[in-house]
């Protein structure tokens, strides 16, 4: 949902809570809660105080007492040309003077940034569209650079859009990262005193199977993903793990735990026509694009994971991507 003058609206269409149910909206960042009824219909819309980027936390109360389940939603960065200043006829205006108001405010577009930041002479625009596999906009993606934490975080609107400012004259890495998706990254060269674009991004959801690996068994496991299918044919994502393969966990204060079990996804990013722009990156200049796939354990999400086998290796997989928080095969 977009956020306007430092307010959110949150509504609910026909049939969407219980009829005349007390429906709780939660602002995590500051705690305000707002309650408003439900119309005979299961309709409801509340405002809330909120700035872009903000979680925010639905439940409904029937007449009962009883609650729902809670439903998290996070709000999205308004369209900049409804809150960007107006441009005086007849007088120059630079990217800097422009583009000011994303970044500064009681409810910035672009938050975490220290207005001094941005240099006058230097200042430039990143701007880029995300969807999701079928190419339909995702919103509330958080956007970054990397390397670079003074240019503070976006989100992608509604359109799946997002407006950065950043200095210009290099190249610099976009990050992209989502809740429930795999994150992606791309360089964009970036000049002075100008927009760049970023190439579009498809972030993709994780294979939603886990494979069980116990690591107790005395004999060889198979771990699949889910089976895919486009115009380069059928395939599936397996990965062998044969007997005597043992883990465990790197704590983040450098302490190992054992571990005798793995729930292991494979999540292939090459399916369908956007499969380039689902690539957690770009390819080297010597790679095609051919088949990519996310190896991931579930355990892994706080901390990283080490195999151990010394017959144990992925298969010939160009490329494969584990990330450097998930798991580590010596």
């Amino acid at each position: 949902m977009d956020v306007a003058d430092g307010t959110a609206i949150v509504t609910g269409g026909k049939g969407s809570v219980e009829a005349n149910a007390t429906v709780e909206i939660t602002n995590t960042r500051t705690g305000e809660t707002v309650r408003v009824a439900a119309d005979d219909q299961g309709r409801f819309q509340a405002e809330i105080a909120a700035q872009s980027g903000d979680n925010l936390q639905v439940k409904a109360v029937d007449r009962a007492g009883n609650d729902s389940d809670v439903e998290e939603v996070q709000t999205v960065p308004p369209d900049p040309a409804t809150v960007a200043p107006k441009v005086t006829p007849g007088v120059a205006t630079n990217i800097y003077a422009a583009t000011r108001f994303l970044y500064t405010g009681a409810s910035p577009i672009q938050r975490g940034v220290n207005p001094d930041t941005i240099e006058p002479r230097r200042a430039a625009v990143i701007r880029g569209r995300v969807t999701d596999r079928q190419g339909e906009p995702l919103p509330g993606v958080e956007v970054t650079i990397k390397g670079h934490p003074e240019y503070g975080r976006t989100r992608t609107r509604a359109d799946g859009k997002f407006d950065l400012a950043v200095n210009g004259g290099g190249t610099l890495t976009v990050s992209y990262e989502r809740a429930g998706r795999l994150p992606a990254q791309r360089k964009v060269d970036v000049p002075w005193q100008d927009y760049a674009w970023a190439p579009d991004v498809a972030l993709i959801e994780q294979a939603e199977k886990a494979t069980l690996v116990d690591l107790n068994q005395d004999r060889l496991q198979v771990a699949r993903g889910p089976g895919e299918s486009d115009a380069d044919g059928a395939r599936q994502a397996t990965v062998l793990f044969p007997a005597g393969v043992t883990a465990e966990m790197i704590m983040p204060d450098g302490s190992t735990e054992a571990l005798n079990r793995l729930d292991f996804r494979a999540t292939a990013y090459t399916v369908g026509e956007r499969g380039p722009e689902a690539m957690p990156g770009e390819l080297p200049a010597t790679s095609g694009h051919t088949y990519a796939v996310e190896l991931s354990v579930d355990q892994a999400r706080e901390v990283r994971i080490m195999l151990h086998r010394d017959r144990f290796r992925p298969g010939a997989i160009t490329p494969v991507t584990v990330p450097e928080s998930a798991v580590t095969v010596p």
